[in-house]
């Protein structure tokens, strides 16, 4: 008998310190489809998982239906609206698929709406009892997620990304594609179990000795034993229960070594805390400190505290103004996100002068509105710049002090230098390029720069993990708490 897949995904991240709503319209911003499995677009910040499943189930001759694919920039909580419509649309698209045997669910893991803290184990919950206890439900989540007791309950294997920047996705996606196959075809049980390492931080898994701690997770899924381990790093910046770092292990029926396995792997990163967790390179000035006394560019400085793919709005000027103040010139600032300053540059017209009052839009995180008088180099309209499209019309700008500005209209998530290049922008000429941006962002940019460091910066990404306003966790987690020992 042929089995029947069907696919779906509601994927946003939600930043509860953002001051930004996660609305129908976010989504219709970034990716709203419902359509014909062929037509599904793809994913190009992460990669597409549902690209992965169909093109795998045509090629095992699976029968598969493609279902509502949602994604949103991450932002603040999700509207009451929003949620509800996305998950009575992925449920009715479920209904109307007919029986199905695997039903395969791309989730962050952290969404959050003002009414509900647990959406994805909301919406498994409401998976299971549509399909019940007969059909395979494969679940794929970002490691930044709060893992809930209902996610994993109601889910027959739930996996997350091994890596942090993300480019694992769609290898991930086949994962549990594979082992919900097998609980299909009754020929495995996963049984699973959870550890909590009580620990709120963020551990990138390029550098050691994560990455080697991550290799050790990747070598268990292939010894036999283990069906499915991840590590679920947590969202700090999420104030929820569940919030921080976890270990989470599938066997086939050994609920021991399910039990012994999590406890190890959280033990282990417990005892590495200190050498994985990311630290900030630099404070603001110390950051153009280093960019003054370098000798070599540019160097690229990541604005984490206004880290867009974490939640931060993109338009904070903390960095920006201390420049300017500072004097410090041959920096590139870009995209900084402001519809308002970029109409105006569209206005005024390529070679003219305009005063501009540039971000610090979005509210007190976001800092004060900068004036500057900044002459218009270049304009590129939405349509015009097919592969920059996610961040609407741009405009680039020069400062008398001789700072470069990149504005844009629709808020998105940095990680391609043409966004700037395609401009005209040459990287090169500059002593340093700012950017709304972290993991993802600095690696796009690492191969063009003479080095790639972080800033911590106000915003709605607080680096500072011991100052985290986590109002609804359970003390005791490090490093809020330095001195316990981890419990049994």
């Amino acid at each position: 008998m042929t089995l029947r897949v069907f696919s779906a995904s509601i994927f946003t991240e939600t930043n509860t310190f953002s001051p930004l709503p996660t609305s129908l319209d976010s989504f219709r911003a970034g990716i709203l489809f419902q359509g014909p499995a062929e037509a599904a677009p793809p994913l190009k910040v992460l990669g597409s998982p549902w690209h992965a499943w169909r093109d795998a189930c045509e090629q095992a001759q699976l029968e598969y239906q493609q279902g509502l694919i949602a994604f949103a920039e991450p932002a603040g909580l999700m509207t009451r609206s929003a949620h509800h419509w996305l998950r009575e649309q992925l449920l009715s698209d479920l209904s109307n698929a007919g029986p199905i045997d695997i039903v395969l669910l791309a989730i962050h893991g952290s969404m959050m709406s003002t009414e509900c803290d647990d959406i994805e184990g909301d919406l498994l919950q409401r998976v299971r009892s549509q399909v019940g206890d007969q059909a395979a439900i494969g679940v794929l989540i970002d490691p930044h997620a709060h893992l809930t007791e209902k996610m994993v309950r109601h889910a027959s294997v739930l996996a997350a990304f091994h890596e942090w920047p993300h480019d694992d996705v769609e290898e991930r996606a086949l994962h549990v594609l594979d082992v919900a196959t097998r609980v299909a075809n009754k020929s495995a049980s996963p049984t699973p179990a959870v550890f909590d390492c009580h620990m709120v931080a963020a551990y990138p898994t390029r550098r050691e000795p994560m990455r080697s701690f991550i290799d050790s997770i990747k070598a268990q899924e292939h010894d036999g034993a283990i069906l499915s381990a991840s590590l679920i790093h947590g969202f700090p910046w999420g104030n929820h229960p569940e919030t921080g770092a976890k270990a989470l292990v599938w066997t086939d029926g050994d609920n021991e070594l399910a039990q012994q396995t999590a406890r190890e792997i959280g033990a282990r990163l417990f005892e590495l805390r200190e050498a994985t967790t990311l630290h900030m390179d630099f404070g603001i000035e110390e950051a153009l400190d280093h960019v003054e006394q370098a000798s070599t560019g540019p160097i690229v400085l990541c604005d984490a505290g206004d880290n867009v793919p974490g939640g931060g709005a993109g338009d904070a000027t903390f960095l920006l103004r201390r420049t300017l103040e500072r004097g410090v010139g041959g920096v590139c600032f870009g995209p900084i996100w402001d519809p308002m300053a970029t109409r105006m540059c569209f206005d005024a017209g390529e070679g003219e002068t305009v005063a501009l009052r540039i971000g610090g839009k979005s509210g007190p995180g976001s800092g004060d509105p900068v004036d500057v008088n900044a002459t218009v180099l270049n304009l590129s309209r939405k349509q015009d710049d097919p592969q920059s499209a996610r961040f609407g019309d741009r405009a680039w700008v020069r400062i008398e002090t001789g700072i470069d500005l990149v504005l844009h209209q629709e808020r998105a998530t940095l990680t391609d230098p043409g966004v700037l290049t395609r401009l005209g922008i040459q990287l090169g000429q500059y002593k340093a390029i700012v950017g709304k941006m972290l993991m993802h962002g600095g690696a796009a940019f690492a191969p063009l720069a003479s080095e790639v460091r972080t800033v911590a910066t106000p915003g709605a990404l607080n680096m500072n993990y011991a100052a985290l306003e986590l109002t609804r966790k359970q003390r005791p987690w490090w490093p809020k708490d330095l001195d316990f020992s981890l419990p049994g």
